[in-house]
């Protein structure tokens, strides 16, 4: 996973986090299709902020970008002090998340996890405000049993990324009943199912 420290410009010093006082992982969209971290920082100096207030970035392509690392960010109202920000490219109310992304994100919540201690969530931004952010395509349970199990899509069957892929979606409610039923027919049966799947 590449993971890059950008050089962005912040209006004023910022303040480190309380590694210890982080109690929640906090997952964002940007509601925008395409963004560059540079484009963010930009945005939100425009609000007036000091720069970009996502803690994390993470591109389509899986590429994660550093925006105010350990520092207290301007992600969350009320939960700055005590959360940590992952911001992912795109509009997730209406597209759904590119494999390497979703995987770098299980990845650096993986990290996150392992390293913040006093950690209590990791949540969608929509948890702890109201909001519709990350979008209604990000299914925070997928992703939570994944960052516990140490999933990663790509290193799934076929089987198991379709159904993922088909739950991610919305499309089913229950990932173990339909991978058993894909890998417990005739195998005609299960290649024309995993087809549909692959398409939803």
């Amino acid at each position: 996973m590449n993971v890059i420290k950008p050089n962005l410009i912040f209006k004023e010093p910022l303040t480190p986090l309380n590694l210890d006082g982080v109690f929640f992982l906090v997952v964002h969209h940007i509601e925008a299709t395409s963004a560059t971290i540079e484009d963010i920082h930009r945005w939100h100096l425009d609000k007036g902020w000091d720069g970009c207030g996502y803690n994390e970035y993470i591109r389509k392509d899986g590429t994660v970008y550093i925006g105010r690392g350990d520092n207290i960010g301007a992600h969350c109202l009320g939960h700055n002090q005590d959360g940590y920000g992952i911001a992912l490219e795109g509009d997730y109310m209406k597209e759904y998340i590119p494999i390497p992304q979703y995987n770098a994100l299980i990845e650096r919540l993986k990290y996150h996890k392992s390293r913040l201690k006093n950690l209590k969530s990791i949540c969608g931004h929509r948890d702890l405000m109201s909001t519709d952010c990350p979008g209604k395509n990000i299914i925070m349970s997928t992703i939570l049993s994944d960052v516990e199990k140490g999933n990663n899509v790509d290193n799934r069957s076929d089987i198991d990324k379709a159904v993922d892929n088909a739950f991610r979606k919305g499309k089913i409610t229950n990932k173990e009943y339909w991978t058993n039923v894909l890998n417990g027919t005739e195998l005609l049966n299960r290649e024309w199912l995993r087809l549909v799947f692959l398409r939803i």
